[in-house]
């Protein structure tokens, strides 16, 4: 699991239950398992964080087809890294 420190920027994650079901969301997406939405009962699982899920998982789709649909071991951690350079840029 790639867990990470996603407080700034406007996707930004608040809890752990945001950043957990964005990680197994991201994994489904590599492994091509379920390409589907998050749905109602997923995104309530991530409280406050439920738009910010969603807007990542959207954001993390269009990253991963940039690579067409590269389903190695370190696309996790690339998809990861994108998310937060391109989309939680930590003002120094």
């Amino acid at each position: 699991m790639f867990v990470r420190d996603l407080r700034a920027g406007p996707l930004a994650l608040a809890t752990p239950m945001g950043v957990q079901l964005l990680d197994e969301l991201i994994a489904r997406i590599v492994r091509a398992e379920d390409l589907r939405m998050p749905t109602p009962s997923e995104l309530s699982s991530a409280g406050i964080d439920r738009q910010a899920v969603l807007g990542n998982f959207l954001a993390a789709q269009v990253i991963h087809l940039e690579r067409g649909w590269d389903n190695s071991p370190e696309e996790e951690a690339r998809i990861w890294s994108r998310l937060e350079r391109d989309l939680f840029p930590i003002p120094n």
